[in-house]
């Protein structure tokens, strides 16, 4: 049974017309200049990042005037630990209380790692990985209204290969433990909780329409619960959806034989979803003020023309179109071959630092790979220029994240001289002042020469205290070592320091097992202290910026939910510490530079 039409409320803005500028120009032509109005209207976007960037086009339109804002809600920002609806309230018969809270990412891992430690033969680095893999599966299936039950009936026995039987077999840890390990938790999965707060608004919109203008812009209803919200708000009396970008021009035959892997295929199926006929879509009023180049919309076509499916391949060169001056809309579009990938950054960081010889410009850089990100980000450093990478930058990369590895790979490995000198030079290794950083650093020089060079060190601190006995007994290495401007006395000194920072971890690691939650406390406490720290002091180098913040936070996080773990193998924590540390980000909260920018696919 069809719907009521909602043709009406469904807009589009073309991709060469600066989405959120056009949406801000727009919007505050229908408040009439009222900030009242403004205040009054509510706005989804996609993202909390969407919603930072409409507030800003908002203030570049007014000359960053003082204003009242529309109320901005990121549907579900899928890069967010929590998919929670932000500005959410009066839901009617619903209330955001009334769901359970949703599982921290953390816990969820390591519950999971501990079900798959029960049933398979793995460590638990390796089960903390599988985790990962089966919490998206987790979030995927739920997003797409599936049961992971009813995956046993999709082939039966007799057609699958033994090794599928083993992942079916394998599958049961979430097919059937993990809801009632939730369920004793007293949580449900993120995107199960984000999907049900997305039909409560929906059911409550729909019986009771707000009066205030509700405007939906930018997704593409690839959630199916989003699909639901946006043809709600459709509906509703002041209720508009705008798509992004929406081909208007595709062949209606090759429109409805899209593939999965066309850009274009999630807004078909949101149409289809809403009963709106492509070409009902109305354009969105373009304020002058923010128009686009005529020479973008050939652009557009071009691009359009590219993607057009195999199937419509006869369309590729349309004769009507060759009226079209497709060099001037290739103009200023440069195509640089670049022999390596440092080159390739730096031909970018190059290209995003001279934008900024001209006032006001702005440049970003759009790519999905992350290696090349963080080579144009230490490219643009050379400059001191700080750039905001959408992504982050993994913990792990970072001079805090690695520090805290390091220590770790130290102390698992016994004090092995590769290790040890990798730490040991690390720059957040020993004091903070200069004066004593630079003793530091000579003593590490004399340890390298005068104990790790030649004969490896037995295992351990022991093994070092042995070598330095041995060491002071050998006239030969001693007049080397005074030859070379080097005094033995600071090999004692550094193994003085790395004997107080790191015995008791040491200790603990060299057990056949341990409690993971007494290993993490004792690695914390060791990482402080070689940072030149005070024990149970918050004044440590090693939280200091961005990064030791959320190396802060992620221990915090991981120390209240690790005993789930219980005991494990302790010379498997240096691995499970490394792939519980995987996947964690640091993104900038202040310095970046207000010009540049670094965007995955989702922010462009």
């Amino acid at each position: 049974m069809s719907g009521p039409d909602v043709s009406n409320s469904v807009f589009h803005i073309p991709p060469e017309a600066p989405f959120v500028d056009a949406l801000a120009a727009n919007l505050l032509d229908m408040a009439g200049g009222d900030d009242a109005q403004l205040a009054k209207m509510r706005i989804l976007l996609p993202t909390r990042r969407a919603c930072r960037s409409l507030s800003d086009a908002f203030l570049r339109l007014v000359e960053a005037k003082a204003m009242l804002l529309p109320i901005m809600t990121p549907l579900g920002d899928v890069d967010a630990d929590e998919l929670m609806m932000e500005g959410f309230s009066g839901f009617g018969e619903f209330n955001q209380s009334d769901f359970p809270p949703a599982i921290d990412a953390m816990r969820r891992s390591l519950l999971l790692a501990r079900a798959i430690m029960a049933k398979e033969n793995t460590s638990p680095d390796q089960a903390i990985m599988l985790a990962g893999e089966l919490a998206q599966l987790i979030d995927q299936v739920a997003t797409e209204r599936l049961d992971l039950k009813a995956l046993p009936e999709l082939v039966t026995d007799a057609d699958l290969s033994e090794h599928w039987k083993q992942t079916l077999r394998f599958l049961d840890i979430i097919a059937d433990n993990w809801p009632g390990i939730l369920t004793s938790e007293g949580a449900i999965d993120p995107a199960k909780r984000r999907d049900l707060l997305l039909e409560a608004r929906a059911k409550s919109w729909a019986e009771n329409p707000p009066q205030y203008p509700v405007i939906a812009a930018g997704s593409t209803g690839s959630i199916p619960a989003t699909a639901d919200l946006l043809k709600v708000v459709a509906g509703l009396p002041n209720g508009r959806v705008v798509l992004p970008g929406l081909d208007m021009e595709m062949d209606a035959s090759l429109w409805q034989k899209l593939e999965p892997s066309h850009p274009q295929f999630g807004m078909a199926g949101l149409l289809n979803h809403m009963e709106v006929p492509r070409e009902k879509v109305k354009p969105w009023p373009i304020n002058k003020n923010v128009a686009p180049p005529a020479t973008l919309s050939i652009r557009t076509k071009i691009i359009n023309r590219a993607t057009i499916p195999a199937s419509g391949a006869g369309v590729w060169r349309d004769k009507s179109d060759e009226k079209n001056d497709h060099a001037s809309a290739l103009e200023n579009v440069t195509r640089i071959n670049s022999s390596t990938p440092q080159d390739e950054a730096a031909a970018i960081a190059l290209i995003m630092r001279h934008t900024l010889e001209t006032p006001n410009k702005t440049a970003a850089l759009i790519t999905p790979d992350r290696s090349l990100a963080r080579r144009v980000r230490a490219e643009l450093k050379r400059w001191d220029i700080a750039v905001d990478d959408s992504a982050g930058t993994p913990l792990a990369k970072t001079p805090a994240g690695a520090f805290f590895e390091l220590v770790g790979e130290m102390v698992g490995s016994n004090f092995h001289p590769v290790q040890l000198l990798a730490c040991l030079k690390h720059p957040l290794a020993g004091p903070s002042g200069e004066k004593e950083k630079a003793i530091f650093r000579t003593w590490v020089r004399t340890l390298e020469t005068g104990l790790l060079r030649g004969p490896r060190p037995g295992s351990g601190l022991a093994g070092l205290d042995d070598a330095y006995r041995v060491l002071k007994r050998d006239k030969r290495k001693m007049k080397a070592l005074k030859q070379m401007g080097q005094d033995e006395s600071s090999i004692r000194d550094i193994l003085l320091v790395l004997k107080d920072a790191t015995e008791h971890f040491a200790d603990i690691l060299a057990k056949p097992s341990s409690s993971a939650e007494e290993i993490l406390k004792a690695h914390t406490k060791a990482a402080v202290l070689l940072s030149g720290g005070v024990e149970d002091s918050d004044n440590s180098r090693l939280w200091a910026g961005d990064a030791g913040e959320s190396l802060s936070n992620f221990i915090g996080t991981l120390a209240g939910s690790i005993n789930i773990l219980g005991e494990i193998n302790s010379g498997e924590y240096p691995a499970l510490i490394n792939s519980l540390i995987t996947g964690q980000v640091v993104r900038l909260q202040s310095g970046a530079h207000p010009r540049l920018f670094i965007w995955g696919l989702l922010e462009a």
